[in-house]
């Protein structure tokens, strides 16, 4: 199993000089085998007061004492034993990974702490650490080093783009039903007109359509500098994103909702387009309950020329809301290109240089939290590593007036590492610093360099707000739904519109109407059919959530409706061959025998199925 995070040993926290602390970080990768699939996912928009459950497997489960409940992923050790720990709560609401939180594990010794404040860390009782000043600094001092730490920030973005990857995936199974019924329902009707199927992934041009725009006013959530105020509801994105890579020949996923989120329902229109072409973009739609799946391919011919790269463009999404006559817009900017090959560099256990990568001077920023200085050497990992390392490393600030500066060093890793810096509560906006950083090895060899900083202050960017723009908005012919979606109860069984005009019984599962000019086609499933009742009981007697109930019934119905639709089609293929005994239409009867014989497969099939 791969490892990755960061290790980072800190120095004495600023309020007193209370020893050391070392932290070890370890992320986990997403399990990929949908052995997840179970488990207890919380929406993206947890507040911090929101209890975080994890009733489900994660990929730390099984190096927890407590996997089940998901407990202690941060341990306080002392000697390699455990005094202390905290569950993802902390991850999620202190240091801000609130996607990282199933698959994180901090490590924190506080061997290195003076005896007189493990002292008052272990009052005897074995109960935990006492929670007074010595935790308050060493939890304060752990948030300020982990909070900022650019890998774990860079590991957060990434999971965060898979966000939409994984709410998607217990929906493989109905993706082709799923977009075929969603994109024709009567919330959902199509806004421009357009050819091509209705599920799968689809060219774009053929999605999109081949309507024109007409100059309109839109509303976006943009800056308070940008168009006139506005009001809400506004589309966004899960993740929250104004830019998305494609890799050639790699699905990606753009989740499209409202804010709020209760707005959705309302949704009357929805559709989208391209600022500028790329035939090799395919794009298809999935309709939920309470968002929008974009599933997004570039697939490039083998002839494609790679100077071509990269190839840019704006996918921008309109929707009408009921009761809003401004249309909402949302667009993402699309850059398709292949990953350019990370060259690992060249390290040696002799080291010739070291350097300050990051940009100077570099900004100290007051509030609390560590700045990471990025640093690079030509030095071996391993030459930093053990008791007694072969190579150290020391920090120290020239500036006279801020000479005692906390900072310490994170482990190399493949040449890269940083500098903590940690600011004194009475430092003051636009000091310059001068730091020298010594690299110490065997027989006294030397690496020196330097680096300038000032401190300064984190500017706040204003919230976004709905704003009201001039744009273009794709127009078209409206599209009617092919067909309506009906539900027939037990005190409407005899109105004769099951297979061949007879009324409906117990054994009925479903049944279609053929479209006439005033109606139509219309696809009806029997709601009290014995069997499905049948499965209704059993999953109220295995106790199972209602929202949980609600989605395997939705997913029967979905499944049953995709193929009332199916037979419908295959039946007009074969009008008119009826002396072709090979390919004669089906019978009223056979295809209620067909029908009844899917939807018990389903049924049982969902019974056994976790």
């Amino acid at each position: 199993m791969m490892t990755s995070g960061t290790e980072v040993t800190t120095l004495e926290p600023p309020q007193s000089d209370l020893g050391t602390i070392g932290v070890r970080v370890v992320v986990l990768p997403r399990k990929l085998d949908g052995a997840e699939a179970g488990g207890n996912d919380e929406p993206t928009d947890l507040t911090d007061e929101e209890n975080l459950s994890e009733g489900g497997s994660s990929p730390v489960a099984s190096y927890l004492e407590r996997p089940k409940t998901g407990k202690l992923c941060c341990v306080f050790l002392v000697n390699g034993q455990r005094h202390e720990g905290m569950d993802n709560a902390f991850i999620v609401q202190q240091l801000g990974f609130k996607y990282l939180r199933k698959r994180m594990m901090v490590i924190v010794d506080v061997d290195g702490m003076r005896p007189e404040a493990l002292g008052e860390l272990m009052q005897g009782s074995r109960q935990g650490f006492y929670r007074g000043r010595v935790w308050d600094a060493i939890h304060s001092r752990l948030i300020s080093t982990l909070k900022a730490d650019p890998e774990l920030q860079k590991l957060e973005e990434e999971a965060e783009a898979e966000v939409s990857e994984l709410q998607a995936g217990d929906q493989k199974v109905k993706d082709a039903l799923d977009t075929l019924i969603e994109s024709h329902h009567q919330y959902a009707d199509h806004v421009v007109s357009g050819k091509g199927d209705e599920s799968g992934a689809q060219d774009a041009n053929d999605v999109l359509g081949s309507a024109a725009t007409s100059p309109q006013s839109l509303v976006s959530l943009l800056s308070d500098d940008q168009g006139e105020p506005s009001e809400y509801p506004v589309l966004v994105s899960l993740p929250d994103t104004t830019s998305l890579w494609l890799k050639p020949g790699v699905e990606r996923f753009w989740v499209i909702t409202s804010e709020p989120l209760d707005a959705w329902p309302a949704l009357a229109n929805f559709t989208y387009a391209l600022d500028s072409k790329v035939p090799e973009l395919h794009i298809s739609e999935e309709r939920l309950q309470g968002s929008a799946i974009l599933r997004l391919r570039f697939d490039p011919p083998d002839d494609f020329d790679t100077d071509e790269y990269p190839v840019r463009t704006t996918l921008r999404v309109f929707a009408r809301f009921k009761g809003y006559q401004e249309p909402r817009q949302l667009a993402v900017a699309l850059t398709m290109k292949p990953p350019t090959p990370v060259i690992d560099p060249v390290l040696v256990d002799d080291p010739t240089f070291i350097k300050v990568s990051t940009r100077e001077p570099v900004p100290l920023w007051l509030g609390g939290a560590d700045t990471h200085v990025r640093i690079r050497w030509n030095g071996s990992d391993d030459l930093t590593l053990g008791p007694s390392p072969r190579w150290t490393f020391k920090a120290r600030c020239m500036t006279s007036t801020r000479a005692g500066l906390p900072s310490t060093f994170s482990q190399p890793r493949k040449g890269r590492f940083s500098l903590l810096v940690s600011l004194t509560p009475d430092a003051r906006l636009g000091d310059n610093l001068r730091f020298d950083i010594v690299a110490t090895g065997p027989n006294g060899k030397t690496l020196t360099t330097a680096f300038d900083a000032v401190v300064a202050e984190r500017s706040q960017r204003p919230l976004p707000e709905p704003r009201l723009i001039a744009g273009n908005v794709p127009v078209g012919a409206s599209r009617r739904p092919p067909y309506e979606l009906k539900l027939v109860e037990r005190e409407n069984w005899d109105n004769g519109t099951a297979f061949g005009g007879e009324n409906w019984g117990a054994e009925d599962a479903a049944a279609y109407q053929e479209p006439t000019e005033k109606r139509p086609l219309t696809l009806i499933i029997n709601k009290d059919m014995a069997a499905l009742e049948a499965f209704r009981k059993f999953l109220v007697a295995r106790k199972l959530t209602e929202n949980e109930i609600k989605a395997r019934l939705q997913k029967y119905n979905s499944h049953v409706y995709f193929h009332l639709y199916q037979m419908f089609q295959s039946a007009q293929t074969l009008i008119g061959k009826e002396d072709e005994a090979p390919e004669r239409p089906p019978t009223p009867q056979e295809q209620r025998s067909e029908i009844h014989r899917v939807s018990m497969t389903l049924l049982n099939l969902m019974q056994v199925a976790r």
